[in-house]
């Protein structure tokens, strides 16, 4: 599991879960899984930030329209002799634009699309060959976060996936936290797991394409936020954990007033609706 865009202290408080109860976190749990990965389904793509490579077969000399929504790029390389294992150049950050162009502008900030070359580039996309552009950057729609009360309480080894928090109690399960360049996943806090507050947490290490490494004990933590995705998973997550004691699977009634029970199954339409704007841009 990871990578949720709400988290289960939040479901639990709409849905008046007492946060001191325990018993229903493996439904919470699941009930959130799927329903982020359902929104992701439905847009096409993964909200959250990860770093990884991908390969691409341009069509156009100019401009290469992207599957995926990129944040930042660490390099293009080029594979100009068709042999999909040597990529001998990289492109300069001088011959190429991304698009579009006032994304980062825009609130909330929003990715790139396309790369397009400038007129003033002394290479372009190779054409001849499959898979000729190797990037590798950071992907996905989002890449906010919000600074947290916890730090560790001493430094912080590669690999250990239990250890201390000044503030834990400000955590949830179910938040990806950034720690320098490494992400991690949350999943127990205190009170999350026996109801006894402590400031030991457990997380899964070096997630999204990122490397566990060592941490001081000053270390800023930052958790990842997901503008108007986080409240379209929190309305559908309640319909979706409702539905399995409803009556045939019926929760939360139709829109608009008629009054008939709406059958669980697929995204709601008011979920839809929030997140209709983040579908794949039409490539004209």
């Amino acid at each position: 599991m990871g990578n949720w865009y709400t988290n289960r202290s939040l479901l639990k408080s709409a849905l008046t879960i007492p946060a001191s109860t325990t018993g229903s976190h493996a439904d919470l749990d699941n009930t959130l899984e799927a329903v982020s990965r359902l929104l992701d389904d439905y847009v096409g793509y993964p909200f959250y930030p990860s770093s990884g490579v991908l390969y691409f077969t341009p069509v156009n000399t100019m401009r290469l329209i992207l599957p995926e929504p990129l944040l930042s790029v660490n390099a293009i390389d080029l594979d100009l002799h068709g042999t999909n294992t040597s990529y001998d150049t990289v492109m300069s950050s001088a011959c190429y634009n991304l698009f579009p162009y006032n994304a980062t502008n825009q609130s909330p900030p929003q990715p790139f699309w396309e790369i397009e070359t400038r007129y003033s580039a002394t290479m372009v996309f190779p054409i001849n060959f499959q898979r000729s552009v190797r990037i590798s950057g950071t992907w996905g729609y989002f890449n906010q976060t919000t600074p947290t009360s916890a730090t560790p309480t001493a430094d912080l080894a590669s690999g250990t996936t239990t250890f201390a928090m000044t503030n834990a109690t400000a955590l949830s399960p179910g938040q990806t936290l950034l720690m320098g360049t490494e992400q991690m996943f949350v999943t127990r806090t205190p009170a999350s797991a026996t109801g006894v507050h402590t400031s030991t947490i457990d997380v899964n290490r070096g997630v999204n394409g990122t490397q566990s490494a060592t941490h001081s004990g000053s270390t800023a933590v930052v958790v990842y936020t997901y503008p108007i995705v986080d409240r379209a998973t929190l309305y559908q997550a309640e319909q979706d954990y409702r539905a399995k004691d409803a009556a045939m699977g019926a929760a939360g009634g139709e829109p608009f007033g008629v009054q008939r029970p709406a059958m669980a199954g697929g995204l709601h339409p008011f979920t839809r609706r929030m997140l209709d704007g983040f579908r794949k841009p039409v490539a004209v």
